[in-house]
């Protein structure tokens, strides 16, 4: 199954050059800007603002011949010359923003997966890019450490394979948890699970199917935080050692 399952580079279309105007609906602010390049799943738009990797936007198209099309979007990247939009074909899996009218706009969950398994790495980002989950891969533990310390926005979920050459999936986490100390963790694992019990995050099997996948991530984004005991410990409160104690 997985082998017949291509890398996402053979899959692009060609993108034809475009300067339409365009108004990005950003919660209760509308941007205008102007089209740079368009394709069949993404376009890419020139803004005097920056905005938030993982946002939910309205992208309202106006091409200079035929009808204005309305779409929705998550911001992508941002790059120097504009930012790259990527259209969403159904409802996404977001988080909601507060009564507030001037909370931030709906976002879409980012989840970095780490697996040193190309094959794994592709089947996963199909699964969770057709959930309308933005995802982001490494191959190797050092490459997600370095997308967990410069991606923009937030990582809501890091989904890591346990057993990978130069450092185990736990002290990944470990790390990444550091730096982004709110992510989520789900772990993946081929082998035997019960010493990943006491971590204190949700495990998955492999293989796993696409259910499986959909509904574990859904477990570990809606569960209470549990301490693990590969978390950095916390440091000692101020309180008096008791009498009865012995030393040692």
């Amino acid at each position: 199954m997985h082998d017949k399952l291509r890398p996402p580079e053979s899959r692009r279309r060609p993108r034809t050059k475009a300067n339409w105007s365009v108004a990005v609906e950003l919660g209760d602010r509308m941007l205008q800007g102007e089209t740079i390049d368009v394709g069949q799943f993404s376009v890419k738009v020139r803004l005097e603002e920056r905005l938030e990797v993982g946002s939910r936007v309205t992208l309202h198209l106006n091409p200079p011949q035929g009808c204005s099309v309305d779409a929705q979007a998550i911001v992508y990247r941002t790059d120097d010359d504009g930012a790259v939009f990527l259209f969403l074909k159904k409802t996404p899996v977001v988080l909601f923003a507060g009564n507030d009218k001037h909370s931030p706009a709906p976002r879409v969950l980012t989840i970095l997966v780490v697996d040193d398994d190309p094959s794994i790495g592709s089947l996963v980002r199909d699964i969770l890019g057709s959930a309308e989950y933005l995802v982001l891969f490494a191959v190797e533990p050092l490459e997600a450490i370095r997308l967990a310390r410069q991606q923009p926005g937030d990582i809501d979920l890091l989904l890591v394979d346990v057993v990978m050459p130069l450092m185990d999936g736990r002290e990944l986490a470990r790390r990444v948890l550091d730096l982004r100390p709110k992510v989520k963790v789900l772990l993946m694992s081929g082998f035997e699970m019960s010493s990943l019990q006491d971590t204190g995050w949700t495990v998955i099997a492999k293989p796993f199917g696409i259910t499986e996948l959909l509904e574990k991530i859904k477990e570990c984004m809606t569960a209470k935080k549990r301490s693990s005991v590969f978390a950095a410990p916390t440091r000692p409160t101020d309180q008096t050692t008791r009498s009865d104690t012995p030393a040692r």
